[in-house]
């Protein structure tokens, strides 16, 4: 078993054709993710404008990819996202700036 650890590394990427923002963190396990736009946070609701979803790597390293799909596909998507990984240990967040989605 795993003992807990600090969040030690926060990674964003965007791949613009799928609409999505991954966010590789390492350190935990037992990492809660809170995504952001703007500063205010997402909600992730069925049927939203985000779609979220997460994968563990690697458990002996506890790596974690938590993936943020943009649903909305106008230019509203535009903004800073920013991915806060935290556990009982404390946390880090990542940003990055997406000009926009101008996909039909």
């Amino acid at each position: 078993m795993n003992s807990i650890g600090n969040v030690t590394n926060v990674s964003l990427q965007y791949d613009r054709t799928s609409q999505t923002i991954t966010c590789t963190s390492t350190g935990g396990p037992a990492t809660d993710v809170t995504w952001s736009k703007d500063n205010v946070n997402i909600r992730l609701t069925m049927g939203g404008l985000y779609e979220h979803s997460q994968i563990i790597i690697n458990t002996t390293s506890a790596t974690y990819e938590n993936r943020l799909r943009i649903v909305d596909k106008s230019s509203e998507a535009a903004g800073n996202y920013t991915c806060q990984v935290t556990n009982s240990r404390g946390g880090m967040n990542g940003s990055l700036y997406i000009q926009g989605n101008y996909y039909a």
